[in-house]
Protein backbone atom coordinates (compact mmCIF):
# COMPACT_ATOMS: atom_id res chain seq x y z
CA UNK A 1 0.00 0.00 0.00
CA UNK A 2 1.60 3.23 -1.14
CA UNK A 3 0.91 6.21 1.06
CA UNK A 4 2.53 9.63 0.78
CA UNK A 5 5.43 10.01 3.19
CA UNK A 6 3.92 13.17 4.64
CA UNK A 7 0.71 11.34 5.51
CA UNK A 8 2.66 8.56 7.22
CA UNK A 9 4.43 11.24 9.22
CA UNK A 10 1.25 12.97 10.40
CA UNK A 11 -0.29 9.59 11.26
CA UNK A 12 2.73 8.53 13.35
CA UNK A 13 3.10 11.86 15.12
CA UNK A 14 -0.64 12.03 15.82
CA UNK A 15 -0.59 8.63 17.55
CA UNK A 16 2.45 9.60 19.64
CA UNK A 17 1.01 13.00 20.57
CA UNK A 18 -2.35 11.49 21.48
CA UNK A 19 -0.69 9.43 24.19
CA UNK A 20 1.61 12.21 25.32
CA UNK A 21 -1.00 14.97 25.46
CA UNK A 22 -3.37 12.75 27.43
CA UNK A 23 -0.98 12.82 30.38
CA UNK A 24 -2.04 14.64 33.53
CA UNK A 25 0.94 17.01 33.42
CA UNK A 26 0.11 18.52 30.05
CA UNK A 27 -2.01 21.69 29.95
CA UNK A 28 -3.71 22.08 26.58
CA UNK A 29 -6.91 21.42 24.65
CA UNK A 30 -6.60 18.50 22.26
CA UNK A 31 -9.00 17.88 19.39
CA UNK A 32 -8.56 14.90 17.09
CA UNK A 33 -10.80 13.85 14.23
CA UNK A 34 -10.55 10.72 12.12
CA UNK A 35 -12.73 10.22 9.07
CA UNK A 36 -12.67 6.91 7.19
CA UNK A 37 -14.45 6.64 3.86
CA UNK A 38 -14.88 3.41 1.89
CA UNK A 39 -16.18 3.96 -1.65
CA UNK A 40 -17.28 1.44 -4.25
CA UNK A 41 -18.03 2.45 -7.83
CA UNK A 42 -17.89 1.12 -11.36
CA UNK A 43 -16.33 3.04 -14.20
CA UNK A 44 -15.87 2.42 -17.92
CA UNK A 45 -12.25 2.14 -19.10
CA UNK A 46 -10.77 1.74 -22.57
CA UNK A 47 -8.71 -1.44 -23.02
CA UNK A 48 -7.62 -2.83 -26.39
CA UNK A 49 -10.03 -0.50 -28.22
CA UNK A 50 -12.93 -1.84 -26.16
CA UNK A 51 -14.93 -0.26 -23.32
CA UNK A 52 -14.95 -2.38 -20.18
CA UNK A 53 -16.56 -1.86 -16.81
CA UNK A 54 -14.14 -1.77 -13.90
CA UNK A 55 -14.99 -1.83 -10.21
CA UNK A 56 -12.89 0.44 -7.99
CA UNK A 57 -12.84 0.15 -4.18
CA UNK A 58 -10.81 3.00 -2.62
CA UNK A 59 -10.45 3.53 1.14
CA UNK A 60 -9.73 7.09 2.30
CA UNK A 61 -8.46 8.08 5.71
CA UNK A 62 -8.55 11.74 6.83
CA UNK A 63 -6.80 12.85 10.02
CA UNK A 64 -7.22 16.27 11.60
CA UNK A 65 -5.30 17.22 14.73
CA UNK A 66 -5.51 20.46 16.76
CA UNK A 67 -3.80 21.39 20.01
CA UNK A 68 -4.77 24.77 21.49
CA UNK A 69 -4.15 26.71 24.67
CA UNK A 70 -0.69 25.42 25.42
CA UNK A 71 0.85 26.60 28.70
CA UNK A 72 0.67 29.94 26.88
CA UNK A 73 -2.86 30.36 25.50
CA UNK A 74 -1.43 32.14 22.46
CA UNK A 75 0.24 29.02 21.05
CA UNK A 76 -1.47 26.25 19.05
CA UNK A 77 -0.70 23.48 16.56
CA UNK A 78 -2.89 22.29 13.68
CA UNK A 79 -2.41 19.47 11.18
CA UNK A 80 -4.44 17.61 8.55
CA UNK A 81 -3.68 14.95 5.97
CA UNK A 82 -5.22 12.08 4.05
CA UNK A 83 -4.25 8.75 2.50
CA UNK A 84 -5.89 6.29 0.10
CA UNK A 85 -5.66 2.57 -0.68
CA UNK A 86 -7.40 0.94 -3.66
CA UNK A 87 -8.50 -2.55 -2.59
CA UNK A 88 -9.37 -3.42 -6.20
CA UNK A 89 -5.69 -3.00 -7.19
CA UNK A 90 -6.83 -1.18 -10.34
CA UNK A 91 -4.83 1.43 -12.22
CA UNK A 92 -7.59 4.02 -11.81
CA UNK A 93 -5.44 6.21 -9.51
CA UNK A 94 -2.06 5.58 -11.15
CA UNK A 95 -1.63 9.24 -12.07
CA UNK A 96 -2.89 10.56 -8.73
CA UNK A 97 -1.15 10.75 -5.33
CA UNK A 98 -2.03 8.13 -2.73
CA UNK A 99 -1.99 10.67 0.10
CA UNK A 100 -1.15 14.21 0.99
CA UNK A 101 -0.12 16.26 3.99
CA UNK A 102 -2.42 19.25 3.44
CA UNK A 103 -1.37 21.42 6.35
CA UNK A 104 0.63 21.31 9.55
CA UNK A 105 1.65 24.53 11.25
CA UNK A 106 2.46 26.11 14.59
CA UNK A 107 0.45 29.26 15.30
CA UNK A 108 1.09 32.14 17.68
CA UNK A 109 -1.56 34.79 18.36
CA UNK A 110 -0.49 37.96 20.14
CA UNK A 111 -2.66 39.80 22.62
CA UNK A 112 -2.14 43.18 20.91
CA UNK A 113 -2.38 44.46 17.32
CA UNK A 114 -4.13 41.23 16.22
CA UNK A 115 -0.72 39.65 15.72
CA UNK A 116 -0.80 36.24 14.05
CA UNK A 117 2.25 34.16 13.11
CA UNK A 118 2.07 30.76 11.41
CA UNK A 119 5.05 28.55 10.59
CA UNK A 120 4.78 25.35 8.54
CA UNK A 121 2.60 24.02 5.71
CA UNK A 122 -0.51 26.19 5.46
CA UNK A 123 -3.15 27.66 3.17
CA UNK A 124 -2.95 31.34 2.29
CA UNK A 125 -6.38 32.95 2.06
CA UNK A 126 -7.16 36.37 0.62
CA UNK A 127 -4.68 36.06 -2.27
CA UNK A 128 -5.25 32.83 -4.19
CA UNK A 129 -8.00 30.58 -2.90
CA UNK A 130 -5.92 27.42 -3.26
CA UNK A 131 -2.44 28.71 -2.37
CA UNK A 132 -0.55 26.34 -0.10
CA UNK A 133 3.01 26.99 1.08
CA UNK A 134 5.73 25.55 3.30
CA UNK A 135 6.79 28.73 5.01
CA UNK A 136 5.74 31.57 7.26
CA UNK A 137 2.79 33.96 7.47
CA UNK A 138 2.71 37.14 9.58
CA UNK A 139 -0.41 39.26 10.01
CA UNK A 140 -0.74 42.35 12.22
CA UNK A 141 -2.43 45.74 12.57
CA UNK A 142 -0.21 48.73 11.81
CA UNK A 143 -2.83 51.25 12.95
CA UNK A 144 -6.47 51.14 14.10
CA UNK A 145 -7.59 51.20 10.45
CA UNK A 146 -4.79 49.45 8.59
CA UNK A 147 -3.53 45.88 8.71
CA UNK A 148 -0.84 44.06 6.78
CA UNK A 149 0.02 40.44 6.10
CA UNK A 150 3.05 38.92 4.40
CA UNK A 151 4.04 35.37 3.57
CA UNK A 152 6.93 33.52 1.99
CA UNK A 153 8.17 29.99 1.43
CA UNK A 154 7.96 27.17 -1.08
CA UNK A 155 4.71 26.32 -2.92
CA UNK A 156 3.70 22.89 -1.62
CA UNK A 157 1.26 22.13 -4.45
CA UNK A 158 3.63 22.86 -7.34
CA UNK A 159 4.72 19.84 -9.34
CA UNK A 160 8.41 19.12 -8.99
CA UNK A 161 10.59 18.47 -12.03
CA UNK A 162 14.07 19.57 -10.97
CA UNK A 163 13.62 19.47 -7.19
CA UNK A 164 12.37 22.34 -5.03
CA UNK A 165 15.55 24.40 -4.80
CA UNK A 166 14.32 27.02 -7.27
CA UNK A 167 10.69 27.07 -6.12
CA UNK A 168 9.50 30.15 -4.26
CA UNK A 169 6.24 31.89 -3.38
CA UNK A 170 5.89 35.26 -1.68
CA UNK A 171 3.28 37.96 -1.34
CA UNK A 172 1.00 39.80 0.98
CA UNK A 173 -2.01 42.00 1.51
CA UNK A 174 -2.57 45.46 2.97
CA UNK A 175 -6.07 46.38 4.07
CA UNK A 176 -8.01 49.42 5.19
CA UNK A 177 -10.95 48.65 7.43
CA UNK A 178 -13.60 50.33 9.52
CA UNK A 179 -14.50 47.90 12.28
CA UNK A 180 -16.43 44.95 10.86
CA UNK A 181 -18.42 47.13 8.45
CA UNK A 182 -15.89 47.93 5.73
CA UNK A 183 -12.72 46.29 4.42
CA UNK A 184 -10.67 47.14 1.32
CA UNK A 185 -7.56 45.12 0.55
CA UNK A 186 -4.78 45.14 -2.03
CA UNK A 187 -2.99 41.83 -2.56
CA UNK A 188 0.02 40.53 -4.48
CA UNK A 189 1.48 37.08 -5.10
CA UNK A 190 4.60 35.82 -6.87
CA UNK A 191 5.41 32.15 -7.61
CA UNK A 192 8.67 30.85 -9.10
CA UNK A 193 9.10 27.31 -10.42
CA UNK A 194 12.68 26.11 -10.93
CA UNK A 195 13.75 29.78 -10.62
CA UNK A 196 11.41 30.81 -13.45
CA UNK A 197 8.43 33.12 -12.96
CA UNK A 198 5.46 30.76 -12.97
CA UNK A 199 2.73 33.01 -11.60
CA UNK A 200 2.39 36.66 -10.61
CA UNK A 201 -0.83 38.46 -9.85
CA UNK A 202 -2.14 41.58 -8.19
CA UNK A 203 -5.65 42.62 -7.27
CA UNK A 204 -8.05 44.06 -4.76
CA UNK A 205 -10.99 42.85 -2.68
CA UNK A 206 -13.81 44.72 -1.01
CA UNK A 207 -16.52 44.00 1.54
CA UNK A 208 -18.92 46.48 3.09
CA UNK A 209 -22.13 46.65 5.13
CA UNK A 210 -22.59 50.41 4.70
CA UNK A 211 -25.12 50.16 1.87
CA UNK A 212 -28.77 51.32 2.26
CA UNK A 213 -31.59 48.91 3.16
CA UNK A 214 -29.18 46.70 5.08
CA UNK A 215 -27.45 45.45 1.93
CA UNK A 216 -23.94 44.01 2.02
CA UNK A 217 -21.48 43.91 -0.90
CA UNK A 218 -18.28 41.95 -1.45
CA UNK A 219 -16.02 40.79 -4.25
CA UNK A 220 -12.60 40.80 -5.83
CA UNK A 221 -10.75 41.51 -9.07
CA UNK A 222 -7.44 39.94 -10.10
CA UNK A 223 -4.92 40.99 -12.77
CA UNK A 224 -2.48 38.39 -14.14
CA UNK A 225 0.96 40.03 -14.54
CA UNK A 226 2.36 37.05 -16.49
CA UNK A 227 -0.25 37.08 -19.26
CA UNK A 228 -1.02 40.79 -18.78
CA UNK A 229 -4.79 40.53 -18.51
CA UNK A 230 -7.74 40.36 -16.13
CA UNK A 231 -8.18 36.93 -14.58
CA UNK A 232 -11.48 37.48 -12.78
CA UNK A 233 -14.10 39.87 -11.50
CA UNK A 234 -16.36 38.27 -8.90
CA UNK A 235 -18.93 40.27 -6.90
CA UNK A 236 -22.05 39.56 -4.89
CA UNK A 237 -24.50 41.40 -2.68
CA UNK A 238 -27.23 40.50 -0.21
CA UNK A 239 -30.15 42.29 1.38
CA UNK A 240 -33.92 42.47 1.76
CA UNK A 241 -36.49 44.28 -0.38
CA UNK A 242 -40.09 44.18 0.88
CA UNK A 243 -39.26 41.10 2.95
CA UNK A 244 -37.63 39.24 0.05
CA UNK A 245 -34.00 38.17 0.56
CA UNK A 246 -32.15 39.13 -2.62
CA UNK A 247 -28.65 37.88 -3.53
CA UNK A 248 -27.47 39.38 -6.84
CA UNK A 249 -24.06 38.38 -8.24
CA UNK A 250 -21.73 39.05 -11.18
CA UNK A 251 -18.78 36.91 -12.32
CA UNK A 252 -16.36 37.28 -15.20
CA UNK A 253 -13.46 34.91 -15.95
CA UNK A 254 -10.83 34.91 -18.68
CA UNK A 255 -9.56 31.34 -18.75
CA UNK A 256 -6.24 32.29 -20.39
CA UNK A 257 -5.42 34.53 -17.41
CA UNK A 258 -7.27 32.65 -14.66
CA UNK A 259 -5.78 29.16 -15.13
CA UNK A 260 -2.05 28.46 -15.03
CA UNK A 261 -1.03 26.28 -17.99
CA UNK A 262 2.73 26.60 -17.56
CA UNK A 263 5.05 23.59 -17.19
CA UNK A 264 4.67 21.63 -13.95
CA UNK A 265 1.63 23.64 -12.87
CA UNK A 266 -0.47 21.81 -10.27
CA UNK A 267 -3.69 23.41 -11.52
CA UNK A 268 -6.00 20.48 -12.49
CA UNK A 269 -7.98 22.72 -14.90
CA UNK A 270 -4.97 24.27 -16.64
CA UNK A 271 -6.10 22.79 -19.98
CA UNK A 272 -8.96 25.32 -20.01
CA UNK A 273 -6.44 28.13 -20.50
CA UNK A 274 -5.82 26.85 -24.03
CA UNK A 275 -9.46 27.49 -24.95
CA UNK A 276 -8.98 31.25 -24.33
CA UNK A 277 -12.65 31.29 -23.35
CA UNK A 278 -14.20 34.27 -21.59
CA UNK A 279 -17.34 33.62 -19.57
CA UNK A 280 -19.70 36.10 -17.96
CA UNK A 281 -22.40 35.06 -15.51
CA UNK A 282 -24.81 37.20 -13.55
CA UNK A 283 -28.18 36.87 -11.88
CA UNK A 284 -29.80 36.67 -8.49
CA UNK A 285 -31.39 34.37 -5.92
CA UNK A 286 -34.68 35.36 -4.29
CA UNK A 287 -36.05 33.91 -1.05
CA UNK A 288 -39.30 34.81 0.73
CA UNK A 289 -40.39 33.28 4.07
CA UNK A 290 -44.11 32.55 3.68
CA UNK A 291 -44.22 31.33 7.28
CA UNK A 292 -41.33 30.70 9.70
CA UNK A 293 -40.96 27.10 8.51
CA UNK A 294 -41.61 27.54 4.76
CA UNK A 295 -39.55 29.50 2.21
CA UNK A 296 -40.28 29.98 -1.46
CA UNK A 297 -37.89 31.44 -3.95
CA UNK A 298 -36.45 31.72 -7.42
CA UNK A 299 -33.12 31.68 -9.24
CA UNK A 300 -32.21 33.73 -12.29
CA UNK A 301 -28.84 33.22 -13.99
CA UNK A 302 -27.44 34.36 -17.32
CA UNK A 303 -24.39 32.79 -19.04
CA UNK A 304 -22.45 34.32 -21.93
CA UNK A 305 -19.52 32.58 -23.70
CA UNK A 306 -17.17 34.61 -25.89
CA UNK A 307 -15.34 31.99 -28.01
CA UNK A 308 -18.29 29.62 -28.26
CA UNK A 309 -20.46 32.60 -29.20
CA UNK A 310 -23.28 31.16 -27.16
CA UNK A 311 -25.45 32.29 -24.29
CA UNK A 312 -27.93 30.65 -21.94
CA UNK A 313 -30.48 31.67 -19.34
CA UNK A 314 -31.58 29.64 -16.35
CA UNK A 315 -34.71 30.28 -14.30
CA UNK A 316 -36.14 28.13 -11.53
CA UNK A 317 -38.66 28.11 -8.69
CA UNK A 318 -37.85 26.66 -5.26
CA UNK A 319 -39.63 25.69 -2.06
CA UNK A 320 -38.21 24.60 1.31
CA UNK A 321 -40.09 23.26 4.33
CA UNK A 322 -38.31 22.83 7.67
CA UNK A 323 -39.66 21.01 10.71
CA UNK A 324 -38.47 19.46 13.98
CA UNK A 325 -34.78 20.11 14.54
CA UNK A 326 -32.83 19.86 11.26
CA UNK A 327 -35.44 18.03 9.19
CA UNK A 328 -35.99 19.64 5.79
CA UNK A 329 -37.72 19.00 2.46
CA UNK A 330 -37.02 20.98 -0.67
CA UNK A 331 -37.87 21.06 -4.35
CA UNK A 332 -36.69 22.94 -7.44
CA UNK A 333 -38.09 23.18 -10.97
CA UNK A 334 -35.95 24.97 -13.51
CA UNK A 335 -35.51 25.62 -17.21
CA UNK A 336 -32.28 26.33 -19.08
CA UNK A 337 -32.66 28.06 -22.43
CA UNK A 338 -29.37 28.13 -24.33
CA UNK A 339 -27.97 28.19 -27.86
CA UNK A 340 -26.34 24.74 -27.53
CA UNK A 341 -28.25 21.47 -27.20
CA UNK A 342 -26.52 20.69 -23.88
CA UNK A 343 -27.80 24.03 -22.56
CA UNK A 344 -31.48 23.53 -23.36
CA UNK A 345 -33.15 21.40 -20.75
CA UNK A 346 -35.76 21.11 -18.01
CA UNK A 347 -34.55 20.27 -14.50
CA UNK A 348 -36.55 18.89 -11.60
CA UNK A 349 -35.12 18.15 -8.16
CA UNK A 350 -36.45 17.13 -4.77
CA UNK A 351 -34.59 16.24 -1.61
CA UNK A 352 -35.34 15.39 2.01
CA UNK A 353 -33.32 15.27 5.24
CA UNK A 354 -35.03 13.71 8.26
CA UNK A 355 -33.51 13.49 11.72
CA UNK A 356 -34.14 10.23 13.57
CA UNK A 357 -32.30 10.86 16.82
CA UNK A 358 -29.57 9.76 17.21
CA UNK A 359 -29.39 9.45 13.41
CA UNK A 360 -30.82 10.67 10.13
CA UNK A 361 -31.97 9.61 6.65
CA UNK A 362 -31.55 11.58 3.45
CA UNK A 363 -32.65 11.34 -0.15
CA UNK A 364 -32.03 13.31 -3.34
CA UNK A 365 -33.56 12.93 -6.82
CA UNK A 366 -32.64 14.95 -9.93
CA UNK A 367 -34.15 14.55 -13.40
CA UNK A 368 -33.05 16.47 -16.50
CA UNK A 369 -34.86 16.38 -19.85
CA UNK A 370 -32.94 17.78 -22.84
CA UNK A 371 -34.63 19.61 -25.69
CA UNK A 372 -32.53 17.61 -28.17
CA UNK A 373 -30.83 14.25 -27.94
CA UNK A 374 -27.18 14.18 -26.88
CA UNK A 375 -25.31 11.07 -28.00
CA UNK A 376 -28.64 9.35 -28.58
CA UNK A 377 -30.23 10.17 -25.21
CA UNK A 378 -32.50 13.04 -24.19
CA UNK A 379 -32.51 12.68 -20.39
CA UNK A 380 -30.35 12.11 -17.32
CA UNK A 381 -31.28 10.98 -13.83
CA UNK A 382 -29.56 10.99 -10.45
CA UNK A 383 -30.75 9.26 -7.26
CA UNK A 384 -29.02 9.31 -3.88
CA UNK A 385 -30.09 7.64 -0.62
CA UNK A 386 -28.31 7.73 2.72
CA UNK A 387 -28.63 7.10 6.42
CA UNK A 388 -26.49 7.75 9.47
CA UNK A 389 -26.34 7.22 13.21
CA UNK A 390 -24.29 8.53 16.12
CA UNK A 391 -22.67 6.38 18.80
CA UNK A 392 -20.53 6.83 21.91
CA UNK A 393 -22.27 10.04 23.02
CA UNK A 394 -22.04 11.45 19.49
CA UNK A 395 -18.27 10.94 19.33
CA UNK A 396 -18.69 8.41 16.49
CA UNK A 397 -20.83 9.04 13.41
CA UNK A 398 -21.53 6.29 10.88
CA UNK A 399 -23.05 7.09 7.47
CA UNK A 400 -23.98 4.81 4.58
CA UNK A 401 -25.05 6.13 1.18
CA UNK A 402 -25.59 5.00 -2.38
CA UNK A 403 -25.85 6.93 -5.67
CA UNK A 404 -27.15 5.98 -9.09
CA UNK A 405 -26.89 8.12 -12.19
CA UNK A 406 -27.48 7.69 -15.90
CA UNK A 407 -26.87 10.36 -18.54
CA UNK A 408 -25.80 10.77 -22.20
CA UNK A 409 -22.13 10.39 -21.27
CA UNK A 410 -22.32 7.47 -18.79
CA UNK A 411 -25.04 4.88 -19.32
CA UNK A 412 -24.88 3.54 -15.77
CA UNK A 413 -22.94 4.92 -12.83
CA UNK A 414 -23.43 3.23 -9.47
CA UNK A 415 -21.56 4.29 -6.32
CA UNK A 416 -21.66 3.35 -2.66
CA UNK A 417 -19.95 4.94 0.34
CA UNK A 418 -19.43 4.07 4.00
CA UNK A 419 -18.30 6.95 6.18
CA UNK A 420 -17.04 6.73 9.78
CA UNK A 421 -16.08 9.89 11.66
CA UNK A 422 -14.64 9.85 15.15
CA UNK A 423 -14.15 12.98 17.28
CA UNK A 424 -11.89 13.00 20.30
CA UNK A 425 -11.48 15.91 22.72
CA UNK A 426 -9.31 16.16 25.78
CA UNK A 427 -8.83 19.31 27.84
CA UNK A 428 -6.48 19.99 30.75
CA UNK A 429 -6.24 23.77 30.32
CA UNK A 430 -8.25 26.51 32.00
CA UNK A 431 -9.36 28.03 28.68
CA UNK A 432 -11.49 25.28 27.20
CA UNK A 433 -13.90 27.76 25.75
CA UNK A 434 -11.28 28.59 23.13
CA UNK A 435 -11.30 25.11 21.59
CA UNK A 436 -12.72 25.49 18.12
CA UNK A 437 -15.79 23.40 17.33
CA UNK A 438 -15.67 20.37 15.10
CA UNK A 439 -16.28 21.12 11.45
CA UNK A 440 -16.03 19.62 8.00
CA UNK A 441 -12.46 18.78 7.13
CA UNK A 442 -11.12 20.20 3.93
CA UNK A 443 -10.51 17.61 1.23
CA UNK A 444 -8.38 17.65 -1.82
CA UNK A 445 -9.04 14.11 -2.98
CA UNK A 446 -12.00 13.05 -5.14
Amino acid sequence: MKIDRAFKSILLHTIILLFYFSGPSFAADLSFQSETILRVFETDVRENDDDKGKTVVPLYEYLQFDVENFTEKKLSFHAFGWGRHDFSQSDFYDKNPDGEFLYGYLQYGGSTDNLLVRVGRQYIFGVDSDSSIDGILVNTDISPRFSISAFGGQPSSLRSKNGRGGDLTAGGRIAFHQGNSFDLGLFYQYVANDSNRDQEEVGFDLSTYYLPKGFSFSGRSTWNLVTDGWAEHSYQSSGKIFGVQVRPFFEYFEYENFFNERENSADPFRFLAETKEKITTFGSDFTYPVIPTVDVGAKLKYYDYDKRNESAQYISALAVWRWEELSEWGAEMGFMNGDGSENRYFLGRTYVYKTLTPGFVTGDFVYVYYDEEILGRDYSVFVSLGAGRNFLNDALEVKLSGDFSSDPYFDTNLRGMLNLRYNFKHSTSSATEQVKPDGQMKRSSP
